[in-house]
């Protein structure tokens, strides 16, 4: 993982389903991959890369936007947006956004 994840903390009261939306300007060697990712800590724990990935592979410059729906439970999580990098070539992430909005109760 590349460091300094951008990340939004919820308080949710009850299990709820959130929309997470996340974007970037992501840029790489022709012959790299960079992958934008969420995780969460805390009430709910999702590993990098789950669940699902905006992939760019053997392009320079591309932006990406997702929504992921997850299914939170009550308490304090912590969501990060992460850039990851497949290989050794320099990738970089940049104006990543992230957005967390609970739709409704799980």
């Amino acid at each position: 993982a590349l460091p300094t994840p951008v990340q939004v903390s919820v308080q949710l009261p009850a299990r709820a389903l959130v929309a997470v939306t996340y974007s970037g300007w992501l840029a790489g060697a022709t012959s790299s991959d960079v992958r934008l990712a969420v995780t969460c800590s805390g009430a709910t724990s999702i590993g990098t890369g789950t669940p699902g990935e905006a992939l760019a592979s053997g392009v320079v410059y591309t932006s990406h936007s997702m929504t992921r729906w997850l299914v939170l439970e009550g308490g304090s999580t912590t969501i990060a947006a992460r850039a990851m990098r497949v290989g050794s070539q320099s990738v970089y992430a940049n104006y990543v956004r992230l957005a967390a909005a609970p739709i409704r109760w799980a």
